[in-house]
């Protein structure tokens, strides 16, 4: 079967125009002014029996990332013209970025992807051709995945925990957290040492190391191709990660730390960080190295400081989860600090004292300290919540004062995780 890098070279001959031997790698490269070329990268079968049409870009700028609004300009057919796709564009060749799900019916009819900016419209068509099917061998070859080809491999699973519509403001930082499950595949190829830590350039595309001479590996001139130009792509270190990207809005006025993060005990949390108002879908793909599988969150950003009393929004607190996970926190004894439950037994806001000879809290006290401590968040947004910036370290982006003291350096620890998802809606 004909596997899609052979499409692939034809794709990119056809737009990368050749000169003289004189010029580097034999191409004229454009910073900017280019166009974007939909790309349909093959389909494949659901176990229900129907199919996805799974799609990529080309994006012929090498620095100019590109913003298409759903409309005429980026439009399907037939069927509605929103069909999931992006509207932000990042540089160069990204690959397997979304699929269509169509009905086992489907037949002989193309669904067609068109782009259309500065006036060039390009197409793509998708067809169920049987050349054009995808499996485990050809995203693996294509992605440039670990294990034997061929090697059987199930794909990632992931899951946001929380609520999937969030609210933040300009300047403030939204937690996002995802739980992944994985096969353990594909495995290890036989032979291989641990994973070369990787070499960037300085907008972040991974260098090919070469040899020099005195046998030493040094970073070499940047090979383009569809591997190093993939912006969901885990570093060489990473068995199994989640790789966040704007989807749809402004790529410039979000920053994500990390942008990769490995997996660890099933969980993967990042911080996203806004300098514009505006909508905004963040997509984060789980990784292992041959299968993305995407899960988005939809944001609206405000211009101004979100007020604790005022902030609409869907995310409803779990009072389970509460119970059984956050209580647990304010019980816990931290090196250098009294107990929350000691200052808080009398403080604001309030925790119930325990009963005699109690290590917890009974249903009734329990309910009372929901109640309480739900006024101190806010759902959805845990960067605007009290209860997540009073303990935590103002350069890690909490309060300057605590009575308290400051019980988390990061807003990775796993307590400051556990809170943060809560406000979320975790369940």
């Amino acid at each position: 079967m004909l596997r899609p890098i052979s499409r692939l070279l034809g794709i990119l001959t056809g737009v990368m125009l050749l000169v003289s031997p004189a010029t580097p790698f034999g191409q004229i490269r454009y910073a900017v002014g280019q166009n974007v070329v939909p790309v349909f990268e093959g389909w494949e079968r659901n176990p229900d029996g129907s199919l996805n049409f799974v799609f990529g870009y080309m994006n012929r700028n090498y620095e100019e990332q590109l913003d298409i609004p759903v409309g005429p300009d980026n439009a399907f057919e037939p069927g509605g013209v929103d069909q999931g796709q992006p509207t932000h564009f990042y540089t160069r060749r990204q690959q397997f970025v979304f699929k269509v799900r169509v009905p086992k019916d489907w037949g002989k009819k193309d669904l067609v992807w068109t782009l259309n900016i500065r006036g060039k419209p390009e197409k793509a068509f998708a067809s169920l051709l049987p050349i054009w099917e995808l499996d485990t061998g050809v995203y693996q070859e294509n992605r440039g995945g670990p294990g034997e080809l061929g090697e059987y491999d199930d794909p990632p699973t992931i899951k946001l925990v929380g609520d999937a519509r969030r609210t933040a403001s300009v300047g403030s930082n939204l937690s996002l957290t995802v739980e992944v499950t994985d096969d353990g595949r594909p495995l290890p190829r036989e032979g291989r040492g641990a994973p070369p830590q990787p070499v960037r350039d300085s907008d972040g595309a991974l260098i090919t190391p070469v040899r020099g001479g005195n046998g030493n590996a040094v970073p070499g001139p940047r090979r383009e191709s569809p591997l190093t130009q993939a912006v969901v792509k885990l570093d060489p270190s990473m068995r199994l990660g989640v790789i966040w990207v704007v989807y749809r809005g402004d790529a410039r006025s979000v920053t994500f730390d990390p942008m990769k993060v490995a997996v660890t005990n099933g969980r993967a949390a990042t911080v996203a960080r806004f300098t514009a108002p505006g909508s905004y879908v963040l997509r984060g793909y789980a990784d292992d190295g041959i299968y993305p599988v995407p899960v988005d969150v939809n944001v609206t950003v405000s211009s101004g400081t979100l007020s604790t009393a005022g902030t609409a929004s869907d995310v409803s607190l779990d009072y389970e989860f509460f119970k059984t996970k956050v209580q647990p926190i304010f019980l816990e004894k931290r090196p250098g600090h009294a107990r929350c439950v000691v200052c808080h037994e009398t403080g604001t806001p309030r925790l119930q004292p325990l009963s005699e000879g109690a290590t917890t809290w009974n249903e009734e006290q329990s309910q009372k300290n929901f109640e309480a401590w739900k006024r101190v968040v806010v759902p959805g947004n845990p960067s605007m919540s009290k209860l997540l910036l009073h303990p935590l370290a103002a350069e890690a982006g909490g309060d300057r004062f605590h009575a308290g003291g400051k019980h988390w350096t990061s807003q990775s620890d796993p307590e400051w995780r556990t809170l943060a998802d809560w406000v979320n809606g975790a369940k």
